[in-house]
């Protein structure tokens, strides 16, 4: 297991940051514009911390297998931190690593330029937008940055880069070849949707992406951060490195598939589970049906190695009669019901009643659900019941692959239909109520142990505290129901 070391030097400033968090509810109203009409994307973001861009996270979505080259894998597969990484010697960090930090992001806008400020060592990056080229017989730290509007979107195109820093605090490499586009728009006044596309023909053999969410934050303001260089003590043994350096190296490493329902409580109950056990939780996401590439059956099926298994109860029990989950370790985690979502400032459409909610599916232009439990359910039985599948199918999508309230947000679904818990953290949507009673369908979300899972120990124990009291306020937040500790099988 690889020990993050440049991860220490970001304590100073990141202390701050996370201790304002409590209770924070972002502002909601209109997209703010400039005066020119362009999207103002002015303001100071909260960014999800992402060392590793392979993995998923709060607001992070991740690139589960990178598409080396051979020689861009021999790359990472040389690089270890505790041989002296750059950032110790307080080296610029470079843009993919700084955007990545856990610190908060300031931009400021004009017609003529954005500029982006991290607090993090205090860096910054001013783009043109004015149509001029990108410069040429330079190769800084964060490369050459020109950008462009499409539409409301803000497009940064980064090139010449001098290949001497780290896309991650994990250490994937790039190299001067590397070309970054990040797309920023903002689909509300509290949040910015954000993607970045890597491209690399050195080290990879085709362009991959990673997909977030900024998070406004009017009650804070960028401050100033500090970088010693004698921090290189800490890997020449001068320095006792931090108990949670040690953590890292001598915890167990569980990895854990997990299907949408429940992923935001999950998410938000890990980072305990890690700060307090010293294992290290490595997690994919996907639907619990389903042949999409990243569903939890697909994954299965191409023999990705896992330990921990978080889906709808009824495909986990499937999952165990075919010998690839250990008969009686499900643990059943919360309830899960349907809810209705449509892009944000949209009509909202009645739905309190059966009729109602019929009446609103026959109205709608569009209608997306997921390919998962929920979307299952639909497809398959309550549309024939409604009595309503023959009209609306042609107008409906299932989606693979990402939240329905994405694809509502862009407009592409007037109506979207998923678990209430996935709806609600997706930025640019409104969520309008559940299914109605007489028609509503509850999940059950289980997790189990894997057949041939390394640590098993480690992965009874996530378990274990999932199920717990301790995990019922983070679930229940989320839009779910507990089980209470007579339910958990």
């Amino acid at each position: 297991m690889k020990l993050f070391i440049c991860a220490a030097f970001a304590l100073v400033s990141l202390m701050p940051s996370f201790a304002q968090q409590g209770g924070f509810q972002p502002p909601s109203g209109p997209t703010p514009r400039m005066p020119s009409g362009k999207v103002d994307l002015s303001g100071v973001w909260q960014k999800p911390y992402v060392p590793d861009m392979t993995k998923d996270g709060t607001d992070q979505k991740g690139m589960p297998e990178l598409p080396f080259t051979p020689w861009g894998e021999a790359e990472w597969k040389k690089y270890d931190p505790a041989e002296g990484d750059y950032t110790g010697a307080c080296l610029p960090f470079g843009l993919t690593r700084s955007v990545n930090t856990p610190e908060p992001m300031q931009l400021m806008q004009s017609d003529t330029y954005p500029a982006f400020l991290f607090e993090q060592n205090s860096w910054f990056v001013a783009v043109p937008i004015d149509g001029r080229p990108h410069r040429k017989g330079i190769a800084p730290w964060f490369g050459d940055s020109v950008g462009h509007w499409e539409g409301d979107t803000l497009v940064v195109d980064t090139v010449s880069f001098n290949g001497k820093t780290r896309l991650d605090t994990v250490g994937h490499p790039h190299s001067d070849q590397l070309h970054v586009i990040q797309r920023l728009s903002r689909p509300d006044l509290g949040h910015i949707s954000y993607e970045v596309t890597i491209d690399d023909p050195k080290i990879f053999t085709k362009p991959w992406k990673n997909a977030r969410t900024f998070t406004l934050r009017p009650d804070w303001e960028i401050l100033e951060y500090s970088c010693e260089e004698n921090n290189k003590s800490l890997w020449e043994g001068r320095i006792k490195a931090p108990k949670f350096f040690a953590g890292a190296a001598d915890g167990a490493e569980i990895k854990v598939m997990i299907s949408g329902g429940v992923t935001a409580a999950y998410l938000d109950l890990v980072p305990e589970f890690e700060r307090t056990t010293n294992n290290m939780v490595v997690t994919s996401r996907g639907a619990s049906m389903g042949t999409a590439p990243d569903s939890i059956p697909s994954r299965l099926q191409r023999g990705e190695p896992v330990d921990v298994l978080i889906m709808a109860g009824e495909a986990l029990d499937g999952l165990i009669k075919q010998g690839k989950v250990v008969a009686g370790t499900r643990v059943d985690l919360a309830r899960s019901r349907i809810g209705v979502a449509v892009r944000a400032g949209a009509p909202k459409p009645d739905i309190r009643s059966v009729d109602a909610f019929t009446r609103a599916l026959l109205d709608a232009k569009s209608i997306a659900y997921s390919a998962s439990a929920s979307g299952v359910y639909l497809s398959t039985e309550l549309f024939q019941r409604l009595g309503i599948a023959d009209r609306i199918m042609s107008k409906s999508k299932m989606i693979e692959s990402e939240p329905v309230g994405a694809v509502v947000a862009r407009g592409e679904a007037e109506i979207g239909l998923q678990q209430i818990s996935e709806l609600l953290p997706v930025p640019g949507i409104d969520y309008v109520g559940p299914l109605p009673s007489q028609i509503q369908k509850v999940t059950v979300f289980s997790a189990g142990i894997a057949v041939g899972a390394k640590n098993t120990d480690a992965a009874k124990a996530l378990i274990k505290f999932l199920a717990s009291a301790a995990a019922a306020p983070a679930i229940a937040k989320s839009a779910l129901e507990p089980m209470t500790s007579a339910e958990h099988k």
